[in-house]
């Protein structure tokens, strides 16, 4: 099952959300803000949520987006009980996870489908 929205493109894999960008560039606050309000409703439709955050698409991104991701994993882990992954981030991004200290943050996971696979069947 996939759903499309005009900035994500959300599908199931087993109990998995897998949500993926549709928009390269990152870096428009309004933006990031609706793509983190969609996430979050979908995050709080389902008990103990399981969702990847595929970037497999994005070349460019700001703090907000860095923001947004520390928002959902408090949403997600803490406050929901489940698990948060993000996948497919491309070196140069990777490069900003890693002097923001957001890999100890986040888990983030070479493909989705490690990441899936990470989180186990349920």
């Amino acid at each position: 099952m996939t759903t499309s929205m005009p900035f994500l493109d959300v599908r199931l894999v087993g109990d998995v959300r897998v949500v993926e960008f549709t928009r390269t560039d990152m870096t428009d606050a309004s933006f990031i803000k609706n793509v983190g309000d969609e996430i979050y409703r979908i995050a709080l439709k389902i008990d103990h949520p399981k969702i990847v955050i595929d970037f497999g698409k994005v070349q460019r991104l700001s703090s907000a987006t860095l923001g947004m991701l520390v928002a959902l994993k408090k949403v997600v882990v803490e406050q929901r009980g489940g698990q948060l992954s993000v996948s497919n981030v491309a070196d140069n991004l990777r490069d900003i996870f890693r002097m923001t200290k957001l890999q100890g943050v986040l888990k983030i996971c070479e493909s989705t489908e490690d990441a899936v696979e990470s989180m186990g069947k349920g």
